[in-house]
């Protein structure tokens, strides 16, 4: 199960970090892309704003639960550690 824990944890951190930078790409091609005249409603840079809005908070939270199962993973033993408390320990069984 460790291992499962494991490989979400970076799939979270990886996935989080890629689609937050993409995010935070939209959102400044928004702030810098020209502003067109009126007749074109502007629906490139508004659109991207928007996606980027919603990316960038989709990528921070993955990395925040990301962060979280790897504070998580590092805090338990290892399934070694078990085994030699559990050796040590004979009399408990």
């Amino acid at each position: 199960m460790r291992g499962v824990f494991q490989i979400l944890c970076v799939l979270c951190l990886v996935f989080g970090a890629v689609v937050a930078l993409l995010g935070a790409t939209a959102l400044l091609y928004a702030k810098w892309a020209p502003a067109q005249p009126p007749p074109s409603l502007n629906e490139g840079t508004g659109l991207a704003g928007l996606l980027g809005f919603y990316a960038t908070i989709l990528g921070s939270v993955s990395v925040l639960i990301g962060l979280a199962m790897l504070a998580g993973l590092r805090r338990w033993p290892k399934p070694d550690a078990e085994v030699q408390w559990a050796r040590q320990h004979k009399r408990l069984w």
